[in-house]
């Protein structure tokens, strides 16, 4: 998965996503899977560059595999994948550069700064929700409970 490959995926799916939004308002089903579609575009461009952050999505997608306790196919969030692209934006001028094309859909006129400004704004609110990579103990627990609860009993 090349960079301008994902940045010209991109621009074709924003271009589409304003046409939706100019033409039928009712489409918002449309918009919001392609909006989903370029976040995972650019999330499986950084895994393919091999980027992480303290380990994500790497360590946390081996325990999916594993089938750790609390790490099943609902693991991997929006918001998760989220705050990985945003957090690499400001680190990674690749990334940047394509969060910088699917931010101009919204504020159109903004320069990289600005770009920046809001990118750091989106990481500061993520980080003051203490949002996570990792599970805290007490969701593991809770994974671990509810697995326990749904196991069949034996007659006997």
């Amino acid at each position: 998965m090349t960079f301008e490959k994902v940045k010209s995926a991109i621009e074709k799916i924003s271009a589409e996503i304003i046409q939706i939004e100019e033409n039928d308002l009712d489409d918002i089903k449309d918009v919001e899977l392609q909006e989903d579609h370029i976040r995972k575009l650019i999330f499986e461009y950084c895994k393919s560059q091999k980027y992480d952050i303290e380990g994500f999505p790497f360590v946390q997608l081996k325990k999916v595999e594993d089938r750790e306790p609390g790490y099943d196919e609902d693991y991997l969030t929006w918001e998760r994948m989220d705050y990985y692209i945003q957090r690499l934006a400001l680190e990674k001028e690749d990334v940047f550069e394509l969060c910088r094309i699917d931010y101009q859909r919204y504020f159109s006129g903004l320069d990289s700064q600005e770009v920046r400004d809001l990118i750091k704004d989106v990481v500061a609110m993520a980080e003051k929700e203490n949002l996570q990579f990792d599970l805290s103990e007490e969701e593991i627990a809770e994974a671990t409970r509810v697995v326990s609860l749904n196991k069949p009993r034996w007659p006997g």
